[in-house]
């Protein structure tokens, strides 16, 4: 039972609205109203409509669930606007002789855009209506909210500017130069030594799988993509993984070599393992904790102007 004064739902056996405390109006029987299309058959559980002693016209509604509700006019106007309400629901009112689709009936009020249904509004991160703008539009709101996160440098610069150059130029320079050192001051002991060669083949693999993965990444951080912060993590593990591979297979190509030549090597090799430890310390450090890597992604992501 509805609380004619405030719309609150009561138990039936209330006398008393528990939400504004007027006094309920129980109803009177009136004459029979058409059977409930859910229960026809069988004869049983015919809905008997009532009028409230107010004289206000009544509608039943029958919901999915199969439970015959009556509201007035105006509450249902305001559980179709709440989205409560579909407007394809069965009702029926005095003055009709059958129930029919809700929409249909006089006076019934059918919002343009359904609302979301009160469930289905948590405060952050609702779904907003679509329209047919592409790509959608950041609401000023969230807008706010972003740049107040701007609290330092934004945009490709700096230390990051750093990486990006460094992984796509320097280090594949770097790289390409030590390897052609070591094939000149290997390449006179192959036939002596063969497992020299051995050592240099994945190194030289190795070696061009990751440059051409940093030059990969330099070129998908230049366009300062949401998720740059993960493909520069992917980086430098892919990075550190391959580089410890890549000794432990080297080294066990020279294992056999004289301790003369194989102690200066396996220096080398370690070496090699420290380097790679600290690019993978330092720039973790720097992508975890760098404002400038936050907002220049943050700011991309969210829309919000440079």
């Amino acid at each position: 039972m509805f609380c004619t004064t405030c719309g609150k739902e009561n138990p039936d056996s209330a006398s008393f609205c528990y939400a504004c405390g007027a006094s309920i109006r129980h109803p009177v029987p009136r004459e029979p109203g058409p059977a409930s299309p859910a229960s026809t058959e069988g004869g049983a559980g015919a809905l008997i409509p009532f009028e409230s002693t107010s004289g206000s016209a009544r509608i039943f509604v029958l919901r999915p669930e199969g439970q015959q509700e009556s509201y007035s006019l105006e509450e249902v106007n305001a559980l179709l606007q709440r989205g409560e309400l579909a407007g394809n629901e069965l009702a029926w009112r005095a003055g009709i002789s059958d129930w029919r689709p809700l929409s249909e009936l006089e006076g019934i009020s059918i919002p343009a855009v359904p609302p979301l249904p009160v469930s289905a509004r948590p405060g952050l991160g609702a779904h907003r209506p679509l329209s047919n703008a592409w790509p959608p539009t950041t609401p000023a709101s969230d807008v706010a909210s972003t740049q107040s996160l701007l609290d330092g440098p934004v945009g490709i610069g700096g230390w990051l500017r750093f990486f990006i150059i460094s992984v796509g130029i320097l280090s594949p320079l770097a790289t390409g130069g030590q390897l052609m050192r070591s094939w000149e001051q290997l390449s006179p002991y192959f036939s002596r030594f063969p497992a020299l060669k051995s050592f240099l083949i994945p190194g030289f693999f190795g070696a061009a799988v990751i440059v051409v993965l940093g030059i990969v990444v330099s070129i998908l951080l230049e366009k300062a993509p949401p998720n740059g912060r993960q493909l520069a993590f992917g980086y430098l593990g892919i990075r550190f993984i391959g580089s410890m591979l890549m000794t432990f297979v080297q080294y066990s190509s020279i294992s056999d070599l004289p301790p003369q030549i194989l102690n200066p090597m396996a220096s080398e090799l370690f070496g090699g393992i420290v380097r790679e430890s600290l690019i993978l310390i330092v720039w973790g450090l720097y992508f975890s904790r760098s404002r400038r890597v936050r907002n220049t992604f943050v700011a991309r992501q969210a829309g919000v102007p440079e």
